[in-house]
């Protein structure tokens, strides 16, 4: 192989990727795992210096702070292998972007998800809501009943958001019927139908709330 074509492989990380690994040749696929919602959530910006391995890992900060885990994947294994599990980067997908960057940040998620799996790791999806049709686009490639999470950081500024993130939930819960969900953020403004809500506070390392 040309070495400008493995440089491209690389820097695209399809090097990453095994055959079959597509979900309808679109998103890579996110195998099922029983996961027990983490204790504590801390950011990936602050892991590095954290010693609470019981605690889940979160991307719920600006995409400054972590697109080096798109650019060097590799690099991140052995630490995100020590905690609890880690939730996949929320590379921002915005409502009012164009829809190849939302499908990409999206697919970059995907992927490190993917890859973080064969690693051992124990992933659990984000679930990003950027509309309908991005909404239903974003649930290829996740099995059904199982724990994904979710951020309200933003959705409750105005009534739009509020309707739009309920919107986010009843197509997450009809195409994907989660167990459980990991809220980052508040949640009491929404309905999450039949889910188990694991809730956790915002800008802090505390302990997950549990609402039935």
């Amino acid at each position: 192989m040309r070495q400008h074509l493995k440089t491209n492989i690389k820097h695209l990380n399809l090097h990453l990727c095994k055959p079959g690994c597509w979900e309808q040749n679109e998103l890579p696929i996110i195998k099922p795992n029983d996961i027990i919602p983490p204790p504590r959530l801390v950011s990936f910006k602050d892991c590095k210096r954290s010693k609470d391995y019981q605690a889940g890992v979160h991307f719920f900060i600006d995409d400054v702070y972590f697109e080096s885990v798109w650019k060097c994947p590799e690099r991140y294994i052995s630490l995100l292998s020590k905690f609890a599990c880690v939730i996949l980067p929320d590379f921002s997908v915005y409502y009012d972007v164009a829809v190849p960057v939302q499908r990409w940040n999206l697919y970059r998620s995907r992927l490190l998800g993917m890859y973080w799996q064969s690693k051992g790791i124990k992933v659990i999806p984000t679930f990003p809501f950027a509309g309908y049709q991005f909404n239903c686009y974003a649930a290829i490639g996740l099995p059904k009943e199982i724990t994904v999470a979710v951020s309200t950081i933003g959705s409750q500024k105005n009534p739009n958001r509020v309707k739009s993130f309920q919107d986010g939930l009843d197509l997450l819960w009809k195409h994907l019927h989660p167990k459980q969900i990991i809220v980052y953020g508040d949640h009491v403004k929404f309905n999450f139908h039949q889910m188990r809500v694991y809730s956790y506070e915002q800008f802090r390392i505390s302990a997950g709330k549990s609402i039935k």
